[in-house]
């Protein structure tokens, strides 16, 4: 935990040193989140979990660096996750069952932004994730999942379109690169994130 908090710190140093550059703009956005995860077994066994739909909100900064490239950090709370559901045999009857898990993130992603037209912009840029709670849910329970690493990360890539009065549309897709599942049996399983954004920003 002390070491994953570490890390965080250290993501969070590296947005303020890009606050030390070119002129700065702020804003805030939101939208929703088509999330899921991919499963490598690691093996012929293929799991193929739903999407669930979350969503995402925080404030965003931007530092022009020249008059079309831009470092963009922002701090989002990001609701992800994905459903599972499988069947299996018991008294010899088949037996349906589904869980949904429910992973709520504050992220820090550091975009690389550079503006294609006055309006269209496109970015590329990691991102650091810290899980703040993580649910698993069906029809009659929901309970704390604990086997969730604490820290996440990958890739970005998005674009964005420029509206009237500093709204903006924005669509943004997150690869995840970390096992986000901790403590599983078969350590030759890996499980990521995978979340297409969709939403609106605004500036200030």
């Amino acid at each position: 935990m002390k070491k994953h908090l570490l890390l965080f710190a250290i993501a969070c140093m590296a947005f303020g040193i890009s606050t030390s550059y070119g002129q700065a703009t702020f804003g805030v956005k939101a939208g929703a989140n088509l999330a899921n995860a991919n499963f490598d077994t690691g093996s012929s066994l293929s799991v193929k979990p739903d999407a669930i739909i979350g969503f995402y909100a925080g404030p965003t900064a931007r530092f022009d660096v020249s008059s079309r490239f831009a470092i963009q950090p922002e701090l989002l709370l990001s609701l992800q996750g994905f459903k599972w559901e499988f069947d299996f045999e018991t008294g010899g009857e088949d037996v349906g069952f589904d869980a949904t898990f429910q992973n709520l993130y504050l992220n820090l992603p550091v975009m690389a932004r550079f503006s294609a037209t006055e309006a269209l912009h496109l970015e590329a840029g990691p991102q650091v994730g810290l899980l703040l709670s993580s649910k698993v849910k069906n029809e009659d329970v929901s309970v704390d999942w604990e086997e969730n690493n604490e820290l996440d990360f990958g890739l970005n890539i998005g674009a964005g379109y420029q509206l009237p009065m500093g709204l903006s549309v924005e669509a943004r897709y997150n690869f995840g690169l970390a096992n986000i599942f901790g403590d599983m049996e078969d350590d030759n399983t890996s499980v990521t994130n995978r979340v297409l954004s969709l939403g609106l920003g605004y500036t200030f």
